[in-house]
């Protein structure tokens, strides 16, 4: 800059060619985040944008802005090419709306960028220059993203994304101008030795690490950028973080709370191993719906299942709605850590007024005795057709027989999930066991819970117990009596709803 203060020509073509040429110049010097201050980079991370590779990992843990790179190499890739197409793709719609809205306020708070915009839609920008980017979700295996072209294709959270999505939307790459760079990026953390993800990181050609840079397969021209955020010593002790941004002190919370499969998997990119697994990724992949959206209100019938957390838990209720193949789960709750059961029972009774069809509450009794039970029925007595049941999972197979029963009706087509992060996290965490006797127990991971897990299996009893009933599976379970009242209980509320 010029000693007057006012910037010249030549001081000004400068600041842009520098723009231009170092992606990590133009991210620190230009955009600012939504508070409006300039970014400041990490050395790692200005080493990812500044890395011309076609094909790139991102296999970095959480807290190290994997999705804050893709956007910083999608705006500066529009802005400095004319008619430059890119597409971000991530597992659901409220994904991708999230990543739009967060490109939307950097372009706020950095005006001079924004105005080089003709529109911003939150899933489509396009830039006055001609070049646009979508954000989309993997839903439907991408099928709704067929015979766009892009030069930039990002997948965010990509273990979470169903193998069927790169089938269709790898091919959009192809068939652009001749002599064009096309950029292909794989942005996640570990889940399975399983899939796209996983088979992609072991094709890399050099692996840029925390502690360096080795090479890998020379035969592929993938470079893996693999960071983890927690560092460890042979005791498995917490001694330090791939950032600057992160504490020791923070990590070592988190390793009290998380279950330790998971801390390991999201903060230092161990991949889980596939041994034992009840969930495999293949099931979760068919069952879940990826353009579903949660539905808050209906007047369908509709069942739930409440896991009841205890005290380090949290609890959650799942309520799904029942459907002629069997069950679609709609919406997942989850109610804040260290509520009283009486403020969760209030809770759900609101709840199940945005349900009016609700048939069954699938309650886990486990630890909390048949009183809460009581307490539920009699808070919740209003709703007229409305069943609540108890569940002991202690008791001798019954978590067995409610996990075998739940896998099986998901192989057979007769599950819809509507997707839920965390659910799928606890479903590919959920492990079978073989004891010393010889007998199949489940297990949570170690340190952490399966809420989710448990509440989904309530809801799909429910489901299950609803179409026996009505003769669509012809099994009665449970004593004469008991079969009787809940026969003659259940299929009137069917027939006259």
């Amino acid at each position: 800059m010029a000693e007057t203060g006012i910037v010249t020509e030549l001081e000004r073509q400068q600041f842009m060619k520098n723009c231009q040429n170092d992606a990590a110049f133009f991210a620190q010097n230009v955009l600012n985040d939504e508070y409006g201050e300039p970014y400041v980079l990490e050395d790692f991370q200005k080493t990812y944008l500044r890395c011309p590779a076609k094909k790139k990992v991102l296999f970095w843990a959480r807290r190290l802005s994997k999705s804050l790179m893709i956007k910083m190499e999608i705006l500066h890739k529009t802005t400095f090419n004319r008619a430059f197409k890119a597409m971000v793709v991530s597992p659901s719609w409220d994904q991708s709306i999230q990543f739009g809205e967060d490109i939307q306020d950097i372009l706020a708070a950095t005006p001079m960028l924004e105005s080089m915009y003709d529109s911003t839609k939150t899933t489509k920008m396009k830039l006055k220059n001609n070049s646009r980017y979508y954000l989309v979700s993997a839903g439907r295996g991408g099928v709704s993203q067929i015979g766009k072209g892009v030069r930039y294709l990002a997948f965010d959270e990509t273990q979470q994304i169903p193998d069927s999505t790169f089938v269709y939307l790898r091919p959009t790459l192809l068939g652009q101008k001749k002599g064009t760079d096309k950029y292909l990026v794989y942005a996640g953390t570990p889940l399975g030795r399983i899939g796209q993800f996983y088979d992609t990181y072991n094709k890399g050609k050099y692996y840029i690490s925390l502690d360096g840079v080795y090479e890998g397969d020379t035969s592929q021209d993938y470079i893996v950028f693999e960071r983890p955020t927690a560092i460890l010593n042979e005791r498995g002790e917490v001694i330090g973080t791939g950032t600057d941004r992160v504490s020791a002190e923070e990590m070592i919370n988190e390793m009290r709370e998380l279950p330790r499969t998971g801390f390991l998997r999201e903060y230092c990119l161990q991949f889980l191993d596939q041994i034992g697994e009840v969930f495999p990724r293949t099931i979760i992949d068919s069952v879940v719906n990826y353009d579903a959206e949660i539905v808050y209100t209906t007047d369908a019938k509709c069942v739930m299942g409440l896991d009841l957390g205890k005290q380090r838990y949290n609890s959650v209720l799942t309520i799904g709605e029942l459907v002629p193949k069997g069950i679609k789960v709609i919406n997942v709750v989850e109610f804040d850590l260290g509520q009283d059961y009486h403020d969760i029972i209030d809770q759900v009774d609101n709840i199940i007024h945005d349900y009016p069809g609700t048939l069954d509450l699938r309650v886990d009794e486990t630890g909390v005795g048949k009183g809460v039970i009581e307490i539920i029925e009699r808070k919740l007595q209003h709703h007229k057709n409305l069943d609540v049941t108890g569940f002991d999972f202690s008791g001798p197979k019954k978590k067995k027989e409610l996990v075998e029963a739940g896998v099986t009706e998901m192989e057979q087509g007769k599950v819809e999930l509507v997707y839920n992060q965390k659910m799928i996290s606890e479903m590919l965490e959920f492990r079978r066991e073989i004891t010393d006797k010889q007998n199949i127990i489940y297990r949570k991971p170690q340190g952490g819970s399966d809420d989710y897990v448990d509440s989904l299996l309530l809801c799909l009893l429910s489901a299950r117990d609803y179409h026996d009933w009505t003769g669509e599976a012809g099994v009665l379970i449970g004593s004469g009596t008991q079969i009787m009242n809940r026969y003659y209980k259940k299929v009137t509320r069917m027939v006259m709803s």
